[in-house]
């Protein structure tokens, strides 16, 4: 109950500051309870404060990100995301994956509560489609190097075609781009 509080003081304190706080950027807290059965399986990392939720096709938008986006918070947002994982050691983040909003959704303009106010059901499609593609679902946890292994061994440019189909940053191209460069 004490964590609880704790947890809710400080999301209150975060919404009425005006600057973007760390926990603006990476999204809510997440406790997670882990017994050492699941370290000695594999299946489960330990957990980190430091991890990153994403919806299954925000994987391929990191990829092709370049400082564009629905309002000013949601790029310093993605932007703070893009350059942890880009950066030293970012290829060693955590990622869990979502089945709503996540990390990156923490700053859209079109967020509603754990859903996309935008166009959830377009949204879903990319999820599922990418989902699929990299043999992803709710819950997996992988590092951005696996994320990038996986994008690199499962997504060739008609699978880019088919599940990126209907996403308005597509035709700008930068995703594809992104791609082929992941490959060389």
């Amino acid at each position: 109950m004490i964590i609880k509080q704790a947890l809710m003081l400080g999301l209150m304190a975060s919404m009425m500051s005006p600057a973007l706080t760390s926990r603006e950027l990476y999204g809510p807290v997440k406790l997670v309870r882990v017994t050492m059965a699941h370290y000695s399986t594999g299946k489960v990392r330990k957990p980190m404060d430091n991890a990153i939720t994403y919806r299954p096709h925000h994987f391929m938008c990191t990829l092709g990100f370049e400082g564009k986006g629905y309002s000013s918070d949601f790029v310093k947002n993605f932007q703070a995301i893009a350059d942890r994982l880009r950066g030293q050691g970012g290829d060693d983040v955590v990622i869990i994956v979502a089945e709503a909003t996540d990390s990156i959704c923490g700053a859209c303009p079109h967020k509603r509560d754990k859903l996309c106010g935008s166009d959830e059901e377009k949204i879903q499609r990319l999820d599922a489609g990418h989902a699929a593609a990299l043999g992803l679902k709710a819950g997996d946890q992988l590092t951005w190097s696996e994320a990038k292994r996986r994008i690199a061994a499962r997504i060739d440019e008609e699978t880019f075609d088919r599940i990126c189909a209907g996403c308005s940053w597509k035709e700008l191209g930068v995703c594809l781009t992104a791609l082929r460069k992941l490959k060389d």
